[in-house]
């Protein structure tokens, strides 16, 4: 039974929190890790020069033959980012002795930002909630009272109050968690980190599927699986492969992640993590309250 349990609170803390550097050098599995510095900061691109490349296009060729699927991507991102008001709803599950289902939630209200992060199974159930005001800014972190989570296949439901928060300096949260509530996406897409990409045309606009490094790609992603599972060492990812679905526009509507990684919390726990996240550009719904319940919502 504590073999089992800690299988679950394994995935459950951090898939709940995925949806997003550096190595210590020591043993991981009986592999020695290499320690590859601050990869998220190395890594780092100017996702605004991007933009400014990019929109400055007016060429013959079709944009995403111009340039490279990483300044594609990026330029997708930042302008997802930059909206005024968006939101995005992760719906998934993650696979291993049991399965954990997994919501997730994020808001932006001009320079104000929420996350949602739920994750349950038979045995265990963590949900999150996160509020930032400003960009780079302090993060209030509210824990849900466990016996009150519940997802159904809309909306997740969990008691929050102010006497479960954890206050975060923006510098504290990032270190923690890999990234503030404003950078938005966990994963690092740059020239170094996709891999084997394909771009195909629709009617619609443009599906890329890339796999990312799965030791750069994810360095951000693996210090806040550490921290939210308190896990003996950072997980070896297999596989992260994602999928996104972008208009003409290049606008982000959709990433499907499909990834495989073992991790360690007294056992290892080998997991396969499939995820669908909808994006809604320029789509105001307002933060809520602490204790307010959100209704979760599906793209087309």
């Amino acid at each position: 039974m504590k073999k089992v349990v800690s299988y679950l609170i394994l995935i459950g803390s951090a898939a709940a929190m995925g949806v997003a550097a550096g190595f210590l050098g020591k043993k991981f599995f009986g592999e020695p890790e290499v320690d590859y510095g601050d990869v998220g900061e190395a890594l780092q691109v100017d996702a605004r020069a991007i933009v400014e490349r990019v929109e400055s296009y007016n060429g013959p060729k079709d944009i995403t033959e111009e340039f490279s699927t990483s300044e594609i991507l990026n330029y997708s991102l930042e302008k997802f980012r930059s909206c005024e008001n968006c939101c995005s709803f992760t719906f998934g599950v993650a696979d291993t002795i049991v399965k954990q289902d997994i919501r997730g939630c994020s808001i932006k209200n001009g320079e104000k930002y929420f996350e949602e992060s739920v994750s349950k199974s038979s045995m265990v159930s963590l949900a999150n909630r996160m509020f930032q005001e400003g960009k780079s800014t302090n993060v209030s972190l509210y824990s849900a009272n466990k016996g009150t989570i519940e997802i159904s296949d809309t909306s997740p439901q969990a008691e929050y109050s102010e006497s479960n928060l954890t206050p975060y300096s923006a510098e504290d949260y990032k270190s923690t968690f890999g990234k503030t509530l404003d950078e938005m996406f966990i994963y690092i897409i740059s020239e170094e980190t996709v891999l084997n990409p394909a771009t195909q045309k629709t009617d619609g606009g443009y599906i890329i599927d890339v796999d990312l490094h799965t030791d750069w790609g994810t360095a951000n992603y693996k210090k806040q699986m550490v921290n939210v599972s308190d896990l003996d060492a950072k997980p070896k990812f297999e596989k992260v492969h994602l999928t996104f679905t972008l208009n003409n526009d290049l606008m982000l509507h959709k990433m499907t992640v499909d990834e495989k990684y073992t991790a360690r919390k007294v056992v290892d726990a080998n997991i396969n993590g499939k995820l669908d996240i909808y994006y809604f550009p320029d789509k105001y719904i307002k933060i809520p309250e602490v204790g307010e319940q959100i209704n979760y919502i599906k793209g087309e």
